[in-house]
């Protein structure tokens, strides 16, 4: 996973909470950490890898990669930062580009929730949030509110999405499949393959173009 997001949000605040239970009051904007944690969702337990990234602005060649290889996407805005919210568009065409994908699994996650002075409502989030197809969620570092929750629902958003990518034909497959069964038919008519042999390539070239 990877967590995108402006600078002094609470970001690292939330990732370091998450992956060691501790609250850290001071921002260090000088590093961008990786972080490892066991977690169970729906009984099945998960390695979750998170990199917690700084500065939307030229992005590292290994920050593009790890946004690349990675399995879903948290962007974080401050509920007390309007600006932090909006520069979530940003954030999102970078991963798109990155992954030269038109959807990835994301999640909005409103970070300091437990302050006074929002400036986010929670209709401009859930706007973009239906406007993305994604989940939303407010949290508080401090008072550990919906820490774990954020990797969860995001750990579901990419569970669904590998559900469907499975279920999805390949692309071509079925057009692909038909030529490909044209040949049997011809190898079967000419005797150079038995009726055992059509129908066991058939279930074959099945599930390899993604049509059972």
């Amino acid at each position: 996973m990877v967590l995108l997001g402006n600078d002094g949000i609470g970001k690292s605040a939330l990732t370091v909470r998450f992956a060691h239970d501790i609250f850290i009051e001071r921002y260090d904007p000088s590093i961008e950490d990786y972080y490892r944690k066991l977690l169970t969702v729906d009984g099945i337990s998960y390695m979750v890898e998170i990199l917690d990234t700084v500065s939307l602005n030229a992005p590292t060649s290994f920050r593009t990669n790890f946004i690349k290889n990675s399995k879903g996407i948290i962007l974080a805005y401050s509920v007390t930062s309007e600006e932090s919210f909006l520069a979530l568009d940003g954030f999102r065409n970078q991963v798109l580009q990155a992954k030269g994908a038109d959807t990835v699994p994301v999640i909005l996650c409103g970070t300091q929730c437990d302050k006074a002075n929002h400036t986010v409502s929670k209709m401009m989030v859930q706007e973009k949030a239906d406007l993305w197809g994604c989940p939303s969620i407010e949290t508080s570092s401090r008072c550990k509110t919906n820490v774990d929750q954020v990797f969860i629902d995001l750990i579901r958003e990419i569970t669904k999405a590998d559900q469907a990518n499975t279920n999805k034909p390949a692309e071509g497959g079925e057009m692909a499949f038909s030529a490909r069964k044209a040949l049997l038919e011809d190898l079967l008519r000419d005797g150079l393959i038995t009726s055992s042999q059509y129908d066991h390539y058939i279930q074959k070239n099945k599930l390899t173009f993604g049509l059972n």
